[in-house]
């Protein structure tokens, strides 16, 4: 379950010609009723509650945008922070008549905070290329 709070008006343009929801900036909050995961050491555990944002920054005279996509998820039993999945990186979308169109550089990162008993990163840079529709 996830209830979701948009920041910008992207959003508003859904199911018409121009959405991109590459663009749509949002924070949530949420919870896992029923699920196990695995962490960062290889062990299952038991989410509960979570937190999202994905933000985007424009970068002036250009048509380059910096993204970041956060997730923050909680153990269920004791509501300690668990795993953080974080994307970071550049948008840019060339071309003006297909703006659906984007290249991305950037990495992944996966934190575990208590991967048996200590702090597990993870990271992987990517190139990508991505059509929104």
């Amino acid at each position: 379950m996830e209830q979701r709070f948009y920041l910008d008006e992207e959003y508003t343009k859904l199911g018409q010609a121009g959405f991109n929801v590459s663009r749509a900036e949002f924070v949530s909050a949420g919870y896992f009723p029923t699920k196990s995961w695995i962490g960062g050491d290889g062990q299952q555990f038991k989410p509960g509650l979570f937190l999202h944002a994905y933000l985007i920054h424009d970068i002036p005279k250009t048509c380059c945008y910096l993204f970041g996509d956060f997730e923050q998820l909680f153990e269920e039993s004791s509501y300690q922070p668990r795993m953080l999945y974080s994307d970071l990186g550049l948008a840019f979308a060339p071309f003006k008549a297909m703006r659906m169109l984007e290249f991305r550089v950037g990495s992944e990162f996966n934190t575990d905070w208590h991967a048996s008993g200590s702090v597990r990163n993870m990271s992987l840079p990517y190139v990508s290329v991505r059509l929104n529709f």
